[in-house]
């Protein structure tokens, strides 16, 4: 056990797929859930459904600052409201340990808490959670970033409950929520269209999935286990000018992806090594226009 009895009691500030998802963790590993609230009552009893909290509310004034943890798991827009409501329940929160779960936001938002003897960090869970019950099973599976006073307890909690804890700071947080909206909403859009394009050409959905998801898992892989120099392949690989043509000229009444095609190809001419450096002016020009 990494904390005695007397450190494993928390209380969750809103009912949200995320927050819902590690409270449900920290209460298999023996943290006892002491209170929820949300602002509706609907999400209220979703929460009581899943979790046993001892005491439940939609009136913030009804938490109780006897326990150790408090878990801000509200919108991004929400949390300084929730602060300060925080600081006018309770004017004295020394030794109280409160963290948010957003992805974008720092610690800093924490600010007035930590000025009334908190320590306080972000902890946010790198991954997807479209609804309650895949949260639960996927947190076991999920590293966590982990930023603020409270960096090295948090990378405790996210060694119990996921898989690791990753020390970063404000600047790298930024960086890497930025990294997971391209790799999860952005891909998805990305196969989205792809979806839609084959479509357009008679390809059922179920065929395009089944061609083409083998692929993408392969990329996915070798993309982040070897450098771009080894892995990339196709027509900028091979300077191929002429299936480059084809590709924009199939495209051309299709403006985004087209527009996404010339963008990616400009991103790849950073990373391709080519013998002929007039191919790549050639590809530069093609990309360009």
């Amino acid at each position: 056990m990494i904390m005695n009895n007397k450190n494993r009691t928390f209380s969750l500030i809103g009912a949200s797929k995320t927050g819902l998802s590690i409270s449900y963790n920290l209460y298999k590993n023996d943290f006892i859930p002491e209170f929820l609230w949300n602002r509706t009552k609907q999400n209220l009893r979703k929460g009581i459904e899943v979790i046993p909290f001892l005491k439940y509310s939609n009136n913030l004034s009804s938490l109780k600052f006897d326990t150790e943890w408090i878990i801000i798991s509200v919108s991004d827009d929400a949390i300084e409201k929730i602060v300060k409501r925080i600081c006018e329940i309770s004017p004295n929160l020394f030794g109280k340990k409160i963290f948010h779960i957003s992805g974008t936001l720092n610690s800093d938002i924490l600010i007035p808490l930590r000025n009334l003897g908190a320590k306080t960090g972000s902890f946010h869970p790198v991954c997807s959670i479209p609804d309650i019950e895949f949260g639960m099973t996927q947190i076991p599976r999920t590293i966590f970033t982990c930023e603020g006073d409270l960096q090295e307890d948090l990378m405790k909690i996210a060694s119990l409950i996921g898989l690791e804890g990753i020390p970063i700071n404000s600047q790298q947080k930024k960086a890497i929520h930025i990294s997971a909206v391209f790799l999860n909403n952005y891909l998805n859009g990305l196969i989205a269209s792809i979806k839609n394009m084959n479509s357009e050409v008679g390809i059922l959905p179920e065929n395009s999935r089944k061609i083409l998801k083998q692929i993408t898992l392969q990329t996915v892989e070798i993309g982040w286990d070897k450098s771009i120099i080894d892995s990339l392949t196709g027509p900028i690989k091979r300077g191929d000018l002429g299936t480059i043509n084809d590709h924009l000229e199939f495209l051309k009444d299709k403006n985004k992806l087209k527009n996404l095609y010339k963008d990616f190809g400009r991103l790849l001419l950073d990373f391709a090594d080519f013998n002929d450096t007039n191919i790549k002016i050639k590809l530069e020009e093609k990309f360009q226009k």
